[in-house]
């Protein structure tokens, strides 16, 4: 805990923020927000704080998250009022196990986390493993009611500029461990843990969102840089989590390379994203086209051609306004000829064919040879670093020439400010997106924005309703 937390911790029913809590100008961006069940700091709060911690902390810092075995179903079974009171009881014993330098949190309905120092390591594995007995203790029929069980996962690092999502991810990787290993057990993250249970954790949080309806669809545009108009949109995924933090496609990407999941998904976008469309494409220039991201499972099934194909034909849409991006290693697929097959057939439709992150992958300049390509994407990594390199410059500026050279289109992705955009321009790069031209929205507040930007009577005049916060 803090320091101008510890007087607060101490009155666990007391909802109120002391005189000695931070106030909005000494935290910049949040108010501190004390959790009025449990008295520790909300999740929003806590995060905020654990980056201040991270930023100024000189020594290795561990993160440890804390989940109350089958609350959920105690409080289904036997009333909030109960799990009300085991919450706080929880918390009680928690502040009592740390020291005054710690940070403690409560992150979600039964989620708890620690920030504290690598040093105390070892004394506090001790007490972190005494939750259980102890929660008995104050509930003497827990373990007759299912309860008493705590499951936790750790992370500790001896890098010190380590980011928060990096710590929090494989804490939270830990704790799905240990929860899969028969609850009330404390896991350590290692590459034992990252290589069984990181996928099955990504898998398991894109099932629950699909069968909660927390997947959604966010379009970003691309737009035609010689006139400023929206070419197109990019349909992105999305998940929003119980807590209300959204996760973006890197967070579940190892969950694609499960096939089934993988289909799934690629269904969901491609039905969610067409379907918006049919708006979206109201006003905008010939030629536009949705993007939609496949993965290599999708490329090789020829199930998912007639997927596409019937998909288009329900929403009577053409081949002409689609675009399927793949990746670079998604056409190294050891049965290649087929996947050029489907890529063809794909094509024969009027669908593009584009590279995303041109330039990451194995293949390089050989797939705009070989592959049926319409379109490569240039990475953000590699725009950030043109600004500094004159190399780097005519690199880019050669491979936008040898596309062009090939009838193949080019998108430059990442642009984020004008300096960025200029070089594009000046590469005599068409199409682009990124943060300077519009964040990636909902759909509704996408269509929102869309038919703003349309009614528009100049170019700048779009960008600027594209760019709009809402």
């Amino acid at each position: 805990m803090y320091q101008d937390q510890k007087s607060y911790l101490s009155e666990v029913n007391d909802a109120s923020i002391p005189e000695s809590q931070p106030t909005f100008a000494h935290t910049a961006q949040i108010v501190p927000t004390v959790d009025a069940l449990s008295g520790l700091w909300n999740r929003e709060t806590f995060f905020h704080k654990a980056k201040e911690m991270i930023g100024r902390s000189r020594s290795p810092l561990s993160l440890a998250i804390l989940d109350l075995d089958k609350l959920k179903r105690a409080n289904d079974l036997y009333g909030h009022t109960f799990g009300d009171s085991y919450i706080k009881s929880f918390s009680r014993l928690l502040q009592a196990l740390v020291s005054p330098d710690c940070l403690i949190g409560r992150i979600g309905g039964d989620e708890f986390s620690i920030l504290y120092k690598d040093s105390y390591g070892k004394s506090y594995l001790g007490a972190l493993r005494s939750l259980s007995e102890r929660l008995k203790n104050e509930f003497p029929n827990a373990s007759t009611l299912g309860l008493g069980g705590v499951s936790i996962g750790i992370h500790s690092t001896s890098n010190t500029d380590t980011e928060l999502e990096d710590l929090y991810e494989k804490a939270d990787t830990a704790l799905y461990a240990a929860k899969d290993s028969g609850r009330n057990i404390i896991k350590r993250y290692n590459e034992f843990v990252e290589q069984r249970y990181s996928i099955k954790h990504q898998i398991e949080t894109v099932n629950e969102a699909e069968q909660n309806d927390r997947l959604e669809v966010a379009f970003q545009p691309i737009i035609n840089l010689e006139d400023g108009k929206c070419a197109g949109y990019e349909a992105l995924t999305r998940i929003t989590l119980e807590s209300g933090k959204r996760l973006l496609p890197t967070s579940f990407s190892k969950a694609l390379r499960d096939r089934q999941c993988a289909l799934r998904l690629s269904n969901y976008v491609l039905n969610d994203g067409i379907s918006a469309w049919k708006i979206l494409r109201e006003g905008l220039m010939k030629g536009s086209r949705l993007s939609i991201n496949v993965t290599e499972h999708d490329i090789a099934d020829w199930k998912f051609f007639y997927v596409v194909a019937n998909a288009l034909e329900n929403h009577h849409i053409s081949g002409r306004e689609l675009r399927l991006e793949i990746s670079e290693t998604a056409i190294l697929d050891p049965n290649c000829e087929k996947v050029i097959q489907i890529l063809q057939k794909f094509r024969s439709i009027g669908i593009e064919i584009a590279i995303d992150g041109f330039g990451t992958g194995f293949s390089g300049l050989t797939c705009l040879r070989k592959w049926p390509v319409d379109v490569i994407k240039i990475d953000y990594g590699f725009l950030a670093d043109v600004s500094s390199s004159n190399r780097e410059k005519q690199i880019n500026r050669h491979i936008c020439s040898l596309a062009c050279s090939l009838g193949i289109s080019v998108i430059a992705q990442g642009i984020e400010d004008e300096a960025t955009l200029n070089i594009a321009k000046t590469d005599g790069v068409i199409l682009g997106q990124g943060f300077y031209f519009g964040r990636p929205r909902h759909s509704s507040v996408a269509l929102l924005l869309h038919r703003s930007a349309v009614a528009s009577r100049s170019a700048r005049e779009f960008l600027t309703t594209c760019r709009a916060r809402v």
